[in-house]
């Protein structure tokens, strides 16, 4: 019996919050339309613009992850939805559960405690010039008992609204930060998987060449000479065990060289498969059709390289888009990675880079990198191989 899907805890968020902003736009509705006439028939379409206008801008929001940088986009429809609370103030609480999909952890942190404190700041300044700020709930009560009763209740749901969005927004880049690390396995394990095949291999020839190949060159030094010193039917008997040396000699040849034909690493494959699946920020590859990297040693490092700086961008850079694209130079294999990331003025190596470039020389190769404020960061490697004709 199979089990009964269960929507993932972002996706009932999401869900939640849309019903959540009918909640706040079906009394504003009501209120209007309990006026009667032609102004109120425009205030109820107001009030319904501005509702689905803040619903799909919530719902489009919480698709990211709140790392890296914010796009344009999302910022702008942020902003759209503030402007709207401003109109409607209970959408704020709304608000407040958004900001962790829009900023990063620390700044949402940031965002909502401006919010809460200009909300109590605001609440303080209508108290001392006597504006009413007291919820229907506490009414008729003593106005030392309601007033801070209201504004506790307001900023406590405020508070609670803010810890949900942040703890969806959380377990988003959780399952993001899983989807990529789980890439990452893959297609380290295909690149390892290929490595020790083409090892394999390389030892299985040199085997082949070192002790069968030699074992038959002496057999047939010696069959030579012994056919030197017979004659008759021994002279004969020793003329056909030649032939069938020499013919299993060549056959041993043929073999070692189809072994050491066969060693090409599929680099662009273990590639795709790093960059394969929705993510953030979008890469393209560029790989020629016809690339063909021989040692796993190189092979290995490039792909350690491309995977550095796909992490690089992903955590650090707050990319939106990467290029990376392989070429062959002569008898080198250059590798660029760029992407439109925040750059840094102050470049500093961390473990990650001083990896890639320790990896990159150890196969006798290359790295390079650039960067500057709001142009991202450009790595240039390359790396020494060889490509036979097919």
């Amino acid at each position: 019996m199979s089990r009964m899907a269960v929507p993932r805890p972002d996706t009932l968020f999401r869900l939640g919050g849309v019903v959540a902003c009918a909640n706040v736009a079906l009394p504003q509705v009501a209120r209007a339309a309990a006026h009667g006439g032609a102004p109120a028939a425009m205030d109820v379409r107001i009030q319904i613009v501005l509702a689905l206008l803040f619903a799909g801008a919530f719902w489009l929001n919480t698709q990211g992850d709140g790392a890296g940088r914010a796009r344009m986009r999302t910022v702008a429809l942020f902003v759209l939805q503030v402007l709207i609370a401003l109109a409607v103030t209970d959408y704020f609480f709304i608000v407040a559960a958004t900001v962790a999909f829009v900023f990063t952890p620390r700044g949402a942190l940031v965002w909502f405690g401006v919010q809460l404190s200009l909300f109590l700041g605001l609440a303080l300044v209508a108290v001392s010039r006597g504006v009413d700020v007291i919820i229907p709930e506490v009414a008729g009560a003593p106005a030392h008992i309601a007033v801070p009763t209201s504004i506790a209740y307001v900023a406590g749901w405020q508070i609670f609204a803010f810890t949900v969005g942040y703890l969806a927004a959380g377990e988003r880049r959780s399952h993001l930060e899983l989807q990529r690390s789980t890439r990452q396995l893959l297609a380290t394990q295909r690149m390892l998987a290929e490595s020790s095949q083409l090892a394999e291999r390389a030892q299985i020839s040199r085997d082949l060449h070192d002790a069968l190949g030699h074992s038959l060159t002496v057999l047939n030094v010696n069959l030579e000479l012994a056919s030197h010193l017979t004659q008759g039917e021994a002279a004969r008997a020793i003329a056909r065990a030649r032939t069938v040396a020499r013919l299993l000699l060549a056959d041993v040849r043929e073999v070692v060289h189809s072994l050491g034909n066969q060693g090409a690493v599929d680099l662009k494959g273990a590639i795709a498969a790093l960059i394969e699946g929705p993510r953030a920020p979008a890469v393209h590859l560029s790989v020629p059709e016809d690339l063909a990297v021989r040692d796993p040693s190189a092979a290995h490092a490039v792909f350690r390289c491309v995977q550095e700086g796909l992490t690089n961008a992903v955590r650090h850079a707050g990319a939106q888009t990467v290029h990376i694209e392989l070429a062959q130079s002569g008898d080198r294999l250059d590798v660029r990675i760029r992407d439109d990331g925040l750059g840094s003025a102050d470049l500093r190596e961390g473990r990650g880079l001083q990896g890639m470039r320790e990896r990159l020389e150890a196969v006798g190769g290359a790295l390079h990198v650039e960067t500057a404020p709001g142009r991202g960061f450009a790595i240039e490697a390359w790396v020494p191989f060889s490509r036979d004709a097919p």
